[in-house]
């Protein structure tokens, strides 16, 4: 009954050990799948940074001109002020100039119809006289030509002011409105890359989540993994301690029932005449040369060493001293006596027999040791891609073909032999 139990565990055991890879494998997939869009979403993110960065850097040279431009304005209206005063003095001469003019004119219209200039010329008393208001007719009709001339330009003058205060005050307002609507498109655009730059960071955030979950998922079935590895281990050797216990058995029976045989022989060999006696010798030297050589057989049947033999300690005491925790449950990230994981004993077992090694992961651990192709007992053994990528289990060589390490079920042994063991073997080291 008991051997069937042990058989059917054993089955199971087989059976969720093939499950188990696959469930280890899909796991190990889902966490890579996570870390490409991981690393997708970083590329996003960093493109959308360098393109809000970008807009940034355009928002502020606009805001510059902005500014630039504002001031150009206010410097444009002071100049348009002054111009407006002076366009104001030149139309105040100007209404001088014309209220001068039409007052000669209305003069003229009052005089009788006479000419002025002959009037005035001949009512002269003298020659010099004569000259005298000469002089003063002309240069009374060049001032008049003079007034009327600079009435004109002046006139000229104040249009062309006039037109360029309008030509400017429409340039700078333009100038401005489109440096307005410029930077109203870029905070826009900012906007919206800033809000796509949120959802992609929220997805990142997720995406690093769900790898932890996804990591932590793939390292519970690989502990799981290795838990029913230890027990088929345990199981194998235990059946072949049992297969070896039953062949001493058959042997020693075999060798009672050979010589139960025997002594019959001897019986009856004693009750024939004097003259077989020589052949009685025979037979029983024959005999207990076959006794001798069955008993040698049993001799060696009895010394026959079990499939694992007793781990040999050494190496600085590293084996000796690691040995002490076997049944320390596993906690993952443990460093302690109250829970170790299987870095975290590495760390604790060498650092307490002097070795500076730090507290580091099994990935930064196969980078520190040297290489070896033939392990000694307190040498390190290492495991890949179990629930992450690359190295990422690791143990402590104990001999005979065995390893301790934190597993699922805390500090135990495993062999090296082990099918699981074999499937994700990486290499030996030391430091």
């Amino acid at each position: 009954m008991i051997a069937k139990k042990i058989a059917a565990i054993a089955l199971s055991g087989a059976l969720i050990l093939t499950i188990i890879p696959f469930n280890t494998a899909h796991a190990e997939s889902k966490v890579a799948q996570k870390q490409r869009e991981i690393s997708n979403y970083e590329n996003q993110l960093n493109t959308l940074n360098n393109k809000i960065e970008i807009s940034n850097q355009k928002i502020n040279s606009t805001e510059k001109k902005i500014n630039n431009l504002k001031d150009e304005i206010t410097k444009t209206e002071q100049t348009i002020t002054k111009k407006n005063e002076r366009i104001t003095y030149l139309q105040g001469r100007i209404e001088k100039r014309h209220e001068i003019i039409q007052a000669r004119l209305k003069a003229m219209q009052e005089q009788p119809r006479t000419n002025l200039t002959t009037e005035v010329l001949f009512n002269s008393t003298d020659i010099v006289d004569f000259f005298n208001r000469l002089f003063s007719i002309s240069q009374l009709f060049g001032a008049d030509q003079n007034i009327i001339e600079t009435q004109k330009n002046e006139q000229a003058e104040v249009e062309v002011e006039k037109k360029q205060v309008i030509q400017t005050q429409e340039q700078l307002v333009a100038s401005k409105k489109e440096l307005i609507n410029t930077q109203s498109v870029l905070v826009e655009n900012k906007k919206e890359q800033q809000q796509a730059a949120n959802e992609a960071q929220q997805k990142l955030d997720q995406a690093v989540k769900a790898l932890e979950a996804a990591k932590l998922n793939a390292q519970k079935l690989e502990q799981e993994a290795l838990r029913l590895a230890e027990l088929q281990s345990n199981y194998n050797a235990e059946n072949e301690n049992k297969q070896a216990n039953e062949f001493i058995q058959k042997e020693k029976s075999n060798e009672k029932s050979h010589a139960s045989h025997i002594t019959s022989q001897d019986n009856s060999s004693s009750d024939q005449s004097s003259s077989n006696g020589s052949n009685s010798n025979q037979n029983d030297n024959s005999s207990s040369s076959d006794s001798k050589s069955n008993s040698n057989s049993n001799s060696s049947s009895d010394s026959k060493p079990s499939s694992d033999p007793t781990p040999q300690h050494g190496a600085g005491g590293v084996v000796e001293y690691a040995m002490q925790f076997m049944g320390v449950p596993y906690v993952f990230g443990g460093t302690s006596p109250s829970g170790f994981d299987c870095s975290g004993f590495i760390w604790y077992v060498y650092s307490h027999n002097g070795y500076s090694i730090g507290r580091a992961s099994v990935n930064s651990y196969w980078g520190m040791v040297t290489k070896v192709s033939s392990p000694q007992p307190g040498d390190l053994v290492f495991l890949q891609n179990t629930y992450i990528n690359g190295p990422s289990h690791m143990g402590i060589y104990i001999g005979g073909n065995r390893m301790i390490h934190a597993g699922s079920s805390g500090i135990t042994t495993i062999s090296l032999s082990n099918s699981w063991v074999k499937s994700h073997f990486l290499g030996y080291g030391k430091f």
